[in-house]
C-alpha cells in the first residue's frame, strides 16, 4: 500500500498555518505533546505555533509535516487493517449463513435449494 508522504519540496513549499497543523494533528489522533516531541520542541511552543503566535521556520515546517505524514501513514495502515478485518467478518458471516440455511433446508442466497 502506498503511504501518504509530506516530505521533500512539497513539505517546505506548502503553505502551512497553525490551524492547518492542528487540524491534521487532530485528524490522525495525535496529541500536541506527541507532535512537539516528534519535532524536537516543547509542547508550549507547539501550542503557540498552532495559535499562530510563533512563526514556523522552513526547517520546523518540514519536521512538522514529516511527523504528521508519518502519523497519516500509520493511521492509513490502521484503517486498512480494520477494513481487512471487516471483510473477513463479512465472509465468515456469509459462510455461516449459508451453512445454517443448508442445515435448515432453506434456499441458498441465490434462491436455489441446497
Amino acid at each position: 500500500m502506498n503511504s501518504p508522504s509530506l516530505t521533500g519540496a512539497a513539505a517546505t513549499a506548502a503553505p502551512v498555518t497553525g490551524p492547518k497543523i492542528r487540524a491534521l494533528r487532530e485528524a490522525i489522533g495525535m496529541d500536541q505533546a506527541t507532535l512537539a516531541a516528534a519535532v524536537g520542541i516543547g509542547a508550549s511552543r507547539m501550542c503557540r505555533i498552532e495559535r499562530e503566535e510563533r512563526p514556523i521556520t522552513p526547517d520546523l515546517r518540514r519536521r512538522i509535516l514529516t511527523a504528521l505524514g508519518t502519523g497519516l501513514a500509520a493511521e492509513s495502515q490502521r484503517l486498512e487493517s480494520i477494513a481487512q478485518d471487516v471483510l473477513a467478518l463479512v465472509r465468515d458471516t456469509q459462510q455461516l449463513g449459508a451453512a445454517l440455511a443448508h442445515e435448515l433446508g432453506l434456499p441458498a442466497a441465490n434462491g436455489r435449494p441446497h
